[in-house]
């Protein structure tokens, strides 16, 4: 006859007992309320993110910062993290800085910021300007004639040439 070799042992009651009252669930459920609070923690601090990087869009929106970088083809997320320091390059289809388009685009933007009173006008984007028109860029031309309407930019012509202007040297 075949005898059995093992048997499986007998439990106790107080075994059975215990192991009716911890299960699984119990035996994890501290680690798992700790991986719950990380984890709530993490979600207020990726609202909190959110909610800081639309405030530093809206907040920024207008600069003439984020006017010359959506001139360039920044896009507005790239450009809050660019401000925010976050990023130093990316993957953004940004135009050349002698592009007439974004010579046009810059002087439009930055013409506001002058009218409302926010800013100088630069005058690196009136030479910016100047030089595609110079090119022979109708819409440059059409920005610098406008530019000089409202006394943004000196006209060469008035001031008996370019190299007229303070600063220069003659």
């Amino acid at each position: 006859m075949i005898e059995r070799d093992r048997q499986t042992p007998k439990r106790d009651d107080a075994d059975m007992q215990n192991r009716r009252t911890h299960s699984g669930l119990q035996a994890f459920a501290p680690w798992l309320r700790e991986t719950r609070q990380r984890h709530e923690v993490q979600l207020a601090a990726d609202e909190g993110d959110r909610v800081d990087h639309h405030t530093l869009a809206m907040q920024a929106s207008d600069s003439p910062l984020n006017a010359m970088y959506a001139a360039m083809g920044h896009s507005q997320d790239c450009i809050a993290r660019m401000r925010r320091g976050l990023i130093v390059t990316c993957d953004c289809a940004t135009k050349p800085v002698d592009d007439p388009a974004v010579a046009v685009a810059l002087a439009l933007r930055y013409e506001r910021f002058a009218r409302a009173g926010k800013a100088r006008f630069p005058q690196s984007i009136a030479r910016m300007v100047e030089a595609g028109a110079g090119r022979g860029d109708e819409a440059c031309r059409m920005m610098l004639e406008r530019l000089h309407r409202r006394g943004l930019v000196e006209d060469p012509a008035r001031d008996g040439g370019s190299d007229a202007r303070p600063g220069r040297l003659s």
